[in-house]
């Protein structure tokens, strides 16, 4: 069985989740008022917080590309080296450990 990686979209998909419940639980009217003032006063930390997390899953993503892409180009370079080779495991050890902090969707 697959263990599942939380990452940092696990963590995306769970605060937009609970943003969701906050924002119910601000318009519900049957809720007690200081919980509906505790939930309205959270949705906007909650809203900066969901924002820095897809600008962080943007960044990795981006960064895997190039990372990718550099890996790619050292491998067809006709310059090969014992250093390349070298280089080209590090450069594959970084993109593992960013696609690792991105972790497994929440699907």
């Amino acid at each position: 069985m697959k263990t599942r990686i939380q990452g940092l979209q696990i963590s995306k998909a769970a605060k937009s989740a609970e943003l969701a419940r906050t924002h119910r639980k601000a318009a519900d009217k049957d809720a007690p008022p200081q919980e509906q003032h505790s939930a309205k006063e959270r949705i906007p930390n909650l809203e900066r917080e969901l924002i820095a997390l897809g600008k962080a899953i943007d960044e990795n993503a981006e960064a895997i590309d190039q990372i990718e892409l550099l890996i790619q180009w050292l491998e067809n370079s006709p310059h090969g080296s014992a250093r390349r080779i070298t280089s080209i495991r590090k450069l594959e050890a970084a993109s593992d450990s960013l696609r690792r902090e991105l972790g497994d969707g929440p699907n």
